[in-house]
């Protein structure tokens, strides 16, 4: 489906950078925004219902909600987070949102049932019906598939890939290249440095280590 083969890549991508399957958020993402309809989804670019905790520095999007407390259904209004667009409340949810203590256990589960299982038992839902509600998406949809791929970036892109040379001409050529050299910085498997592209919290602290000042 065209919902699910645009946000592929962007959950594959930070499955490999973040280690949250990208089963569970493909299943989240149709769950939670009704493949990309839901009120949330089209007015605030949120496709997982995230509600706007302390990590959250950005616009609100206030919203009347259902909750499930102590088996009975109430009717509340929450705060939601509003996203420039779906790619930024994936990144969001991959780098901040589930990197809390709170979600710990579930950095690195590879199977998608226990992940399913855990996501609700750390609190993201109140619905105990959830975790089969993930399981049954995944599996109907065949999302564990995704959870396979080693790369974001789609075949019919490749051609668009930015040539390894990608470092000439580059306002910070000569820094780009010297950090290169001496194993500092390490290109992507196709040989570019993408020197614009941002840089995650993992890889700062790889950058630092090979530096030697985290020993």
């Amino acid at each position: 489906m065209d919902f699910i083969e645009r946000i592929a890549p962007l959950a594959i991508k930070y499955m490999n950078q973040e280690g949250i399957l990208a089963s569970l958020t493909l299943a989240q993402a149709i769950i939670e925004s009704d493949f990309g309809r839901s009120e949330l989804a089209v007015e605030a670019n949120n496709l997982f219902g995230m509600k706007a905790n302390s990590t959250w520095k950005g616009a609100i999007y206030k919203k009347r909600t259902t909750e499930i407390v102590n088996g009975r259904t109430i009717d509340i209004e929450s705060n939601f987070c509003k996203f420039i667009s779906q790619e930024e409340c994936i990144k969001y949810r991959s780098t901040v949102f589930l990197k809390t203590d709170r979600y710990k256990p579930l950095w690195g589960v590879t199977d998608y049932r226990v992940a399913a299982q855990t996501i609700y038992e750390c609190g993201y839902a109140t619905d105990p019906k959830y975790p089969k509600k993930l399981i049954d998406v995944i599996e109907k949809y065949k999302l564990y598939e995704y959870d396979q791929k080693t790369t974001h970036t789609p075949e019919k892109e490749e051609s668009n890939a930015m040539p390894k040379d990608d470092m000439k001409g580059h306002w910070a050529e000569k820094e780009l290249k010297k950090a290169k050299d001496k194993g500092i910085l390490k290109g992507h498997q196709d040989g570019s440095m993408r020197p614009d592209e941002p840089v995650t919290r993992a890889q700062i602290a790889v950058i630092l280590d090979r530096l030697g000042l985290l020993d």
